[in-house]
């Protein structure tokens, strides 16, 4: 709980940080707005830590929101994303097969695994979507996280779509997630993050900080300059290898 309680904190302090520079959407006209650029190829949906007991209420509306974009057609596909961060279980995993349970093909489902913060969520499912040949590409969260999310979209250029959560919207829906085996997802002798990372490490991850970049993807030549000086420009044998080539260096 204390963990889920720190995560929560880091958020609110970069939302903070980042409103006053930004101009504020509401869920209801981001979502309006977007979804008339629909269907998408597909959609990108941030993980939360999985809870043993239960499903988190976060957890729930993200995987019923996401369902419902793809029953209505407004994405052909959905990646589940995040890494085993605050709790021993895989994120990503553990929504895919739950949202497979749910009704969804697995052959429209993909996971990204590398991500720690929500920032990572973002940006590399976006960078996976597009070596997987997707082309149109949108974020399905809870409006608290697309918010915060919105604003390093817009810093950063990154050219993906906004459906944030309304939840009058999913009202009528059956909310009772399947009981669905996820031990497979499990991560033995699991460190989580805060045992790993400070206070301020991990809020530098949340506000996109700690991202290994594709070069192409930064906006200027000062921008790839500085990332390439803190080494975070990811070289050609992809993120997971060069993780952890730096974890045995």
């Amino acid at each position: 709980m204390k963990a889920f309680i720190n995560l929560l904190i880091l958020i609110i302090v970069a939302v903070f940080f980042t409103r006053c520079s930004i101009y504020y959407e509401s869920p209801k006209k981001l979502n309006k707005k977007y979804a008339e650029l629909a269907p998408y190829d597909i959609i990108i949906v941030p993980g939360f830590p999985h809870e043993e007991e239960n499903y988190s209420k976060i957890i729930q509306m993200r995987l019923l929101w996401a369902q419902k974009l793809f029953e209505e057609g407004k994405t052909k596909n959905i990646m589940y994303s995040g890494s085993a961060v605050h709790s021993p279980y895989i994120e990503s995993k553990v929504m895919q097969k739950t949202a497979i349970a749910m009704g969804v093909p697995a052959k429209n489902t993909f996971t990204e695994e590398d991500a720690l913060h929500s920032t990572e969520n973002l940006y590399y499912s976006y960078i996976k979507a597009q070596e997987m040949g997707f082309k149109k590409i949108a974020l399905a969260t809870d409006p608290f996280q697309n918010f915060s999310l919105n604003n390093f979209r817009i810093k950063y250029r990154i050219d993906v779509g906004m459906l944030p959560i309304v939840y009058p919207e999913l009202e009528g829906m059956d909310t009772e997630l399947p009981n669905v085996d996820v031990s497979e997802f499990y991560i033995e002798n699991f460190i989580p993050l805060n045992e790993i990372e400070n206070f301020a490490e991990r809020f530098q991850g949340t506000l996109g900080n700690k991202i290994m970049w594709r070069e192409q993807d930064l906006i200027n030549k000062t921008q790839i300059k500085r990332k390439r000086k803190k080494g975070l420009i990811r070289s050609e044998k992809g993120l997971t290898q060069q993780k952890n080539n730096s974890m045995n260096n």
